[in-house]
């Protein structure tokens, strides 16, 4: 969740049935089909001109993998059925405290639609406001609404913190091995640009959950600027009548982070989203590996944390080609088999069974759910103008 979350979350408030604020809108899907196609050629591209893995090679090392090591195949497969269970959790801990009923069934269906928004969605500018949609047919206010989607997203933050940190600190201390090359040079400190950037989102979501008034003396001058560049702006009286409705979601988020029970809850279950991913990529790379050769689980982990950490300000859908390059790079710059650096074929093998495992197959699993909920609010919007002209 981002700023550009933050601006869906405000535009709702007061204005619950606004066709206009919908992800499905006209604008919307257009930019939704447009960000497929373009994932769909960032994907070939990526296979063509980064990873490079010769398909004969890859089968047969796959099949030998899966008969050898079998467990990890079944592994695998279980963590991707977990994944696709594990992204609504956090917002329905949150609705149940609240005293409302959740459809498993339709959570299931909004994880699986998440999925998909993922792989097509730059900078989660389709996934934040289908989190925002979903949660409106689940009966809440805009107040609870608001608040749901900024304490969780504190305790996201949080927890990338958390994990990202540790790893971050380690390659400081490997900083030299970078310098073997200038787009060593150019990944670490992408790294380090995006670990400042998550401590920037922790720092944001705090005031916006702990700091009506700072909040508020933000929002002024952000639409003073808006009316200097003579752009579309909110008055003073606007501004205060918007951020009266929003302390009252102020005190029911400060409340839900009190709840340390749902809380802790919550956190848990970010820590094993993010480990899921991590686990994926450590699992595919050892299962194309020969029988009895293995990688250093920690030094594995270590880079897939940091090199994911390094795409996170890459506007760019499913961060596609970027984590691929990053990601290539650090294995074969600090993954070891048997003492010897992993080389590319490897690395690059290894990576597209993981983005398979973790982001293609759930995308794909997602598409038929996601057009059931673009069926679903297209037939409730027409059913509500029908009742209106009545």
């Amino acid at each position: 969740m981002n700023k550009a979350t933050q601006k869906n979350i405000e535009n709702s408030v007061g204005n619950n049935n606004s066709e206009k604020n919908e992800i499905f809108s006209k604008k919307k899907l257009i930019l939704l089909i447009s960000s497929l196609f373009v994932s769909i050629g960032l994907v070939v591209v990526t296979f063509l001109c980064i990873l490079k893995v010769p398909l004969d090679q890859f089968f047969s090392d796959l099949a030998n993998g899966i008969q050898a090591k079998t467990w990890i195949f079944i592994l695998l497969i279980l963590m991707l059925c977990l994944k696709a269970f594990l992204i609504a959790p956090s917002h329905i801990i949150r609705i149940h405290a609240l005293g409302i009923k959740v459809n498993k069934l339709d959570a299931f269906l909004y994880s699986l639609s998440y999925l998909f928004l993922t792989l097509i969605s730059p900078a989660n500018l389709l996934t934040d406001p289908f989190t925002l949609f979903w949660l409106k047919t689940c009966k809440l206010t805009n107040k609870q609404v608001y608040s749901i989607l900024t304490t969780n997203a504190f305790i996201w933050q949080v927890v990338q913190i958390v994990i990202t940190l540790p790893s971050y600190i380690y390659f400081c201390s490997q900083y030299p091995l970078f310098t073997t090359e200038t787009e060593n040079i150019i990944i670490f400190w992408m790294i380090t640009i995006g670990m400042l950037i998550d401590i920037g989102i922790f720092a944001f979501f705090s005031i916006l959950i702990f700091s009506k008034k700072i909040t508020y003396y933000l929002s002024i001058s952000f639409n003073y600027v808006k009316k200097t560049f003579k752009l579309k702006y909110h008055t003073k009286e606007e501004t205060k009548k918007k951020y009266l409705i929003r302390g009252e979601s102020v005190v029911l988020s400060i409340n839900m982070l009190k709840d340390y029970k749902n809380s802790i809850l919550i956190f848990v279950c970010y820590i094993f989203v993010e480990l899921i991913t991590y686990f994926n990529f450590i699992a595919s790379i050892n299962l194309l590996l020969p029988l009895g050769s293995s990688t250093d689980f920690i030094q594995t982990f270590n880079v897939i944390n940091v090199a994911a950490t390094a795409n996170k300000f890459i506007p760019i859908p499913g961060n596609l080609g970027s984590t691929e390059y990053t990601f290539s790079k650090l294995i074969q710059l600090f993954v070891k088999v048997d003492g010897v650096n992993v080389d590319e074929n490897t690395a690059n093998s290894a990576i597209l069974l993981w983005r398979w495992v973790n982001l293609y197959v759930p995308a794909i699993l997602g598409i038929p759910t996601f057009i059931y909920y673009v069926i679903k609010s297209t037939y409730r919007v027409s059913t509500n103008k029908e009742k209106f002209r009545n």
